[in-house]
């Protein structure tokens, strides 16, 4: 005996797209580019109900082989990713004490602080820029104690960054679903799951909270900056600060390069309205190329969403490419060649591999998937 189910649309949808290669992420991007944008949560509820009913199967893992009590043990405790139980509560008790600090009338005071610490920079950039040569050209013997600082200092910038974006999505009225540590190119991050953001019905409020990390960023580029001139006679603290503000101010304009899943992004994505812009805009793009050689029918789209995919999918590379790329090539090319062959082509290599750490993330998450085949859904 047959028996039927009827599927609401949006599960028929989610259904169809399941062909075993195609990643759950990718599905998901393509449904709010369909549906409009629904919170992670809801999508994944719709594809684990699909689960139940078995209509999508998680597959089973190809290597078969169970691990030992060893391997078992160091996955437990060497895995790179730490969730805090309870995130909601720590960020709504960090906003009680100090949301203050993302009130309006904060912002004008961050804003004033900011053209100060900037017009600061600039009349004494010169003892900064000779603490800098200085270090190049004797070499910099940085004891134990300032590399601490500089790290501490650093990560510091981090945690600041991603409050920022918990805090103000706090504020707005938002849950905080996750917030943990997480190990990236061998540096502890935190991270703060945001996600509530895009159920905001108001686009400010959206833009707010991606924006509030790279203000966060700034602000304290600034305050390292200033510090870096409160030292004039230790060139080596000179020189932590001044990377610190640097280092911070690189972070500010890499996060808003709309290049990838970059605050810029997300911002320029509200902005416009239009979820999922970077898939959209490449795939137009390529559409449009391919249209040159051959003849094939195209989705009738808007003029106005014609316009910001061809901008975006031409200008964003070039953007990113000239702003970051080539600058740190120039920069580098004189002091690569005054060190060791061997230690010239290391440091190259692992700029090139931060430069394109999304290519190689993709090139892993194919490996990944051409080894175990199990969806793993988060509840």
């Amino acid at each position: 005996q047959e028996s039927a189910i009827r599927l609401i649309e949006k599960a028929a949808f989610v259904l169809k797209a399941v062909d075993g290669h195609t990643p759950v992420r990718e599905i998901y991007y393509s449904f709010i580019g369909k549906y409009g944008i629904v919170h992670p949560l809801s999508f994944g509820k719709l594809v684990e109900d699909l689960i139940a009913k078995k209509l999508i199967l998680t597959g089973d893992p190809i290597i078969s082989d169970e691990p030992g009590w060893l391997r078992k043990t160091a996955r437990k405790y060497l895995k790179m990713r730490y969730s805090f139980p309870e995130p909601d509560r720590i960020i709504t008790a960090i906003n009680r004490r100090a949301g203050w600090i993302w009130c309006k009338q904060a912002l004008i005071i961050y804003v004033a602080f900011l053209l100060i610490g900037f017009l600061y920079f600039a009349l004494n950039y010169r003892e900064l820029s000779f603490a800098f040569h200085s270090a190049f050209n004797k070499g910099l013997h940085i004891q134990i104690w300032y590399l601490f600082i500089f790290y501490c200092l650093y990560s510091l910038g981090i945690v600041l960054h991603e409050l920022a974006h918990g805090i103000v999505c706090k504020r707005f009225g938002g849950t905080v679903h996750e917030m943990g540590l997480l190990v990236y190119f061998g540096n502890i991050c935190p991270y703060v799951d945001t996600t509530d953001t895009w159920m905001f019905p108001s686009k400010m409020q959206r833009i707010s909270v991606s924006f509030a990390g790279p203000l966060a960023t700034l602000v304290f580029a600034c305050f390292n900056g200033i510090l870096s001139f409160l030292f004039p006679n230790d060139h080596s603290l000179s020189v932590v600060f001044g990377s610190l503000f640097v280092m911070n101010i690189l972070s500010f304009i890499i996060n808003l390069i709309p290049w990838g899943e970059t605050d810029g992004y997300y911002i320029i994505s509200d902005l416009f309205s239009i979820p999922n812009l970077r898939i959209k805009a490449f795939r137009y793009l390529f559409s449009r190329i391919k249209n040159l050689f051959s003849k094939s029918h195209n989705a009738d789209l808007p003029l106005r969403e014609k316009v910001i995919y061809l901008i975006y999918a031409v200008l964003t590379p070039i953007v990113a490419v000239s702003l970051l790329l080539i600058p740190a090539i120039v920069f580098l090319e004189d002091k690569l060649r005054r060190l060791p062959v061997s230690l010239s082509i290391f440091l190259l290599f692992l700029f090139l591999t931060i430069f394109f750490e999304r290519v190689i993330k993709k090139a892993v998450h194919w490996y990944v998937r051409s080894r175990i085949t199990t969806i793993n859904l988060k509840k």
